[in-house]
């Protein structure tokens, strides 16, 4: 999450133009979770369940980098 942690040293007058970067960020993970709901995992191959695991849980682990 490399936009949070430029947010996070970000003066207050980057602030505004970091607001359409953010929104381009809110709309692919819309469309990514659209994306991934669509997906069976019980009709996965173990390979295809695989790889899915390894993207979300790549997913996951940058975002909880943020909270910490």
């Amino acid at each position: 999450m490399y936009f949070m942690k430029k947010y996070e040293d970000a003066g207050t007058e980057d602030l505004a133009a970091m607001l359409d970067e953010y929104t381009d960020y809110m709309k692919k993970l819309a469309e990514f979770s659209e994306k991934a709901d669509q997906y069976d995992q019980e009709e996965m191959s173990a390979a295809d369940l695989s790889y899915y695991l390894d993207v979300t849980n790549r997913i996951n682990h940058k975002l909880l980098e943020v909270t910490e």
